[in-house]
């Protein structure tokens, strides 16, 4: 900016001088990183598909109430709760569903 700077700094104030320097390059402006926070999940790997849809959610269940443990043990709660499946590791389509408004203190609700 070739324009002068003090008739800004009197009329908004050294503030706005100093953002400008900051978003030309001119002042260093320290940034802290936001760190995500830290997921919970459960895994469960099996030697052959399961078939059977209640297969499935018996072990949705088990994970389920892993997860819950965990949050329970950080008094955290799982809202809303997901869930992602894949049929093998290497196959790279997979599924994606919530379980939507859940109970953190009954896992087993969930899965009526």
């Amino acid at each position: 900016m070739a324009a002068p700077r003090a008739p800004p700094a009197l009329r908004f104030g050294p503030e706005l001088v100093r953002r400008l320097d900051q978003a030309l390059g001119r002042v260093f402006e320290p940034i802290e990183p936001v760190s995500p926070p830290e997921t919970v999940g459960s895994r469960l790997a099996f030697p052959e598909p399961l078939l059977l849809p209640e297969a499935l959610v018996g072990i949705i269940g088990r994970l389920t109430d892993a997860v819950c443990a965990e949050l329970e043990r950080r008094g955290q709660g799982p809202d809303p709760r997901e869930t992602n499946t894949r049929r093998h590791p290497t196959t790279p389509n997979s599924s994606a569903g919530s379980l939507g408004n859940t109970s953190l203190r009954v896992p087993a609700r969930n899965f009526r």
